[in-house]
C-alpha cells in the first residue's frame, strides 16, 4: 500500500513532500505512543523499503490506539479539512468567521463521504484529479513558498 499510494503522486515534488510530512508525523506519534508496527515502518523507511506516507502513518497510529475505521477517517478527513481552511484564511480572502463556518458544516458531508467511500471496490483505490496533477507538475519548482509542510 505504500508503494501504491505514493506513486499516486505524479509531481515530484508533491511526493517529496509527503514523504517529509508523512517521516515528521511517525517520528512526533513515536515520541508520543509506543507503537510496534509504527516503529517497523520507521525501519522499513530508513532502509529504503518504504516511503513514509502520512496516512499510513495516521492509520497505524489510530489503530495503535484503538480508535476504530469510521471514527479515523473521519478524524482525518476532518483534519484536512481544517488544514486547509487555515490556509485558505492565511492564503485568500477567506475571513476567520468563514473559515469557522465551514468547518463547524462540514461534519454531515465528511459523514456522506464516508459511506460513499465504504462502496468503493479495491480497483477503485488511486482516484485522482488529472488537472490538479497536471498543474502540480507544470508548476513543480517554485522560487518561493507560501506555506512549507
Amino acid at each position: 500500500i505504500d508503494r501504491q499510494i505514493t506513486v499516486q503522486s505524479m509531481a515530484r515534488e508533491t511526493r517529496e513532500g509527503t514523504k517529509k510530512v508523512g517521516q515528521r508525523m511517525l517520528q512526533m506519534i513515536l515520541d508520543l505512543y509506543d507503537n510496534d508496527i509504527l516503529k517497523n515502518y520507521q525501519e522499513r523507511i530508513t532502509k529504503g523499503l518504504s516511503h513514509g506516507h502520512p496516512a499510513l502513518v495516521f492509520a497505524i497510529a489510530m489503530y495503535g490506539i484503538g480508535i476504530g475505521e469510521k471514527d479515523a477517517i473521519l478524524c482525518h478527513s476532518y483534519s484536512t479539512v481544517s488544514t486547509l481552511v487555515q490556509n485558505g484564511v492565511r492564503a485568500i480572502p477567506l475571513g476567520q468567521k468563514d473559515g469557522q463556518m465551514i468547518l463547524r458544516d462540514i461534519g454531515d458531508f465528511l459523514i456522506e463521504m464516508y459511506q460513499e467511500i465504504q462502496g468503493l471496490e479495491k480497483e477503485d483505490f488511486g482516484m485522482t484529479i488529472p488537472g490538479l496533477e497536471i498543474a502540480q507538475m507544470r508548476h513543480e519548482i517554485l522560487n518561493f513558498r507560501l506555506f512549507m509542510s
